[in-house]
């Protein structure tokens, strides 16, 4: 019984949630009730918003080529990649949301299990590959992670304390390293298909896409946020400066605190 009452409260609190939203948006469109079809659907905008930057990324170039798209394609390059950065962030919002949305209504065990188990993976898919996107920016933000990350690994016994060496030299970082985080970055998503097929296939009549006035108003959400916040880069990576105190993406980078 005491196990449960933790589970109680999780679900009461999202009932009363959904409360809410029903008297705002109506209970046809609350977003509480397609947080997995919402989640599926910012993966779609991931997808065309990241065909449109590889199109102008260049790995002999990463740093430049992300500048390009910037600032010389402001009128819809701009909006892209803002897209593609808030997006990503918004689909770990609503991700996790889904994940205690399913927690705490009971609904993981049984027959439920590989949904519940490929979710998770699925969530962990998308905060690798997030992660792995802010490398292929390669300003300031993007060396710090690349460095703690790499430190991180050479603790493991696998990789025999080599990888942080790639990051001394700048020499060493070549467009064979970017053409490596971008194929990565790239088959992730590729894998993510299948797992969420795996996601789906236990459940019965699944909802994959929101209704389409959400989809609708959450894409011009994203872009009108991309005009008024544009996500700028910080200064090029530079392996011979010391880089100061940085800013970071909470939704991806929240480790990385603990790792430093």
């Amino acid at each position: 019984m005491t196990g449960k009452k933790p589970l109680g409260y999780g679900e009461r609190l999202f009932l009363w949630v959904e409360g809410i939203f029903n008297h705002v948006f109506t209970s046809k469109y609350n977003p509480f009730y397609y947080l997995g079809a919402i989640s599926i659907f910012l993966l779609f905008l991931l997808l065309v918003s990241g065909v449109y930057l590889l199109i102008f990324y260049r790995i002999s170039a990463p740093y430049e080529s992300v500048k390009y798209i910037l600032e010389d394609q402001w009128y819809i390059g701009q909006i892209m990649r803002g897209i593609h950065r808030y997006a990503s962030d918004g689909l770990v919002i609503t991700a996790i949301l889904h994940l205690l949305h399913v927690f705490f209504k009971d609904r993981y065990k049984h027959w439920r299990w590989l949904s519940w188990v490929s979710g998770i993976v699925v969530l962990i898919a998308v905060w690798v590959t997030g992660i792995l996107g802010y490398w292929l920016v390669w300003d300031q933000r993007s060396q710090i992670i690349a460095r703690l990350t790499t430190e991180f690994l050479d603790r493991l016994p696998v990789f025999g304390g080599l990888l942080s060496l790639s990051f001394i030299q700048e020499k060493l970082i070549s467009g064979m390293f970017f053409f490596m985080i971008l194929f990565i970055h790239i088959f992730i998503p590729v894998i993510l298909s299948i797992l969420l097929w795996i996601h789906v296939s236990r459940i019965s009549k699944p909802i994959i896409f929101p209704p389409k006035a959400i989809s609708i108003v959450t894409t011009i959400a994203f872009a009108v946020l991309s005009i008024i916040i544009v996500p700028t880069s910080l200064l090029p990576a530079n392996v011979r400066e010391v880089i100061p105190t940085i800013g970071i993406d909470w939704f991806y980078m929240f480790i990385y605190p603990l790792i430093n």
